[in-house]
């Protein structure tokens, strides 16, 4: 019989690993998800301690067997008062914080590598109510694509944002949401009189499968 040592052996290193267990593997969902959040965490869009606040990072969530399809979506969070240093006296009451803060908020974004998706500059019908801006925006990174969710209120004097990754086990870019291209309620030198939107805000809850 004829030896064939260029056959034999790495069938022999393939039945060595396969017994041994060192199979070739993939990172589970928990190690994707921490190097996803620690990626965005890295990549902010805006750098939170110019307004004496702080990123706080969470784990994504999965979904339990009483409430399937609940699994959240991990990344980072943070809020930080109004800040009146920003406010122009020129501007109506309500947008003179609101209006050139939610400007420098999605200039510093876009330098930092966020899209908006979506601009909704919100004037309520009742004076008594309150103006804001919701930004919606994505970027790249880490292999997949992050979302936020940033507004900008007088209602609750607060500014609040929320950037997630995907969900492990979801596509790399669960939002398909277009770059706006062109000029948005923001890109103006006033505020709008009544509500502008353009594009579709994100929806960073919504129940995953």
């Amino acid at each position: 019989m004829v030896s064939r040592p260029g056959i034999l052996l790495p069938l022999a290193v393939a039945v060595a690993l396969l017994t041994s267990g060192c199979t070739a593997s993939t990172d589970e969902p928990e190690q994707v998800d921490a190097g996803r959040v620690s990626a965005l965490e890295d990549a902010p869009p805006f750098d939170a301690a110019e307004y004496g606040a702080a990123w706080s990072s969470f784990p994504s969530q999965e979904g339990s067997e009483a409430t399937p399809g609940t699994a959240t979506r991990g990344g980072i969070r943070t809020s930080f008062p109004l800040d009146d240093s920003v406010a122009d006296p020129s501007l109506d009451d309500g947008w003179d914080v609101v209006f050139p803060l939610a400007q420098a908020l999605v200039v510093e974004m876009r330098d930092n590598g966020w899209a908006p998706v979506a601009v909704v500059c919100e004037v309520p019908a009742s004076k008594d109510a309150s103006t804001q801006v919701r930004i919606s925006a994505t970027a790249a990174i880490d292999g997949a694509v992050a979302g936020l969710d940033l507004l900008v209120g007088t209602e609750s004097g607060e500014v609040t944002a929320v950037a997630v990754m995907p969900y492990p086990t979801e596509d790399a870019d669960p939002w398909g949401a277009p770059a706006l291209g062109g000029a948005t309620c923001l890109d103006a030198d006033a505020p709008p009189e009544s509500t502008v939107a353009t594009g579709t805000p994100l929806d960073l809850t919504a129940a995953l499968p």
